[in-house]
């Protein structure tokens, strides 16, 4: 918890797992401080739209069973990225 807070609440209240690592090609990917820094940047900007309206209940613990919200979000974030292009595969 003390590391990231983020890595906690993912993990733990929202129960998203960290993704498996992958070998990357330099010149078409994110180096891992890049790729870190991407995704607090698209969770944060999703949890800020998702709560704007005010408090939102958590309701599946299981993720993996609904469909995720930020799929899309992160698609429409990333769109005309060059590099960022690949991580709309994952």
């Amino acid at each position: 918890l003390a590391t990231c807070p983020y890595r906690y609440f993912l993990r733990y209240a929202l129960g998203i797992e960290r993704p498996a690592d992958r070998p990357l090609d330099p010149g078409t990917w994110l180096d891992a401080i890049e790729m870190g820094g991407l995704m607090h940047d698209i969770y944060r900007t999703y949890y800020q739209r998702l709560t704007a309206t005010g408090p939102v209940k958590v309701q599946n613990r299981h993720p993996a069973r609904a469909p995720s919200p930020l799929r899309p979000f992160a698609h429409r974030l990333l769109c005309g990225r060059r590099r960022c292009q690949g991580l709309l595969q994952m």
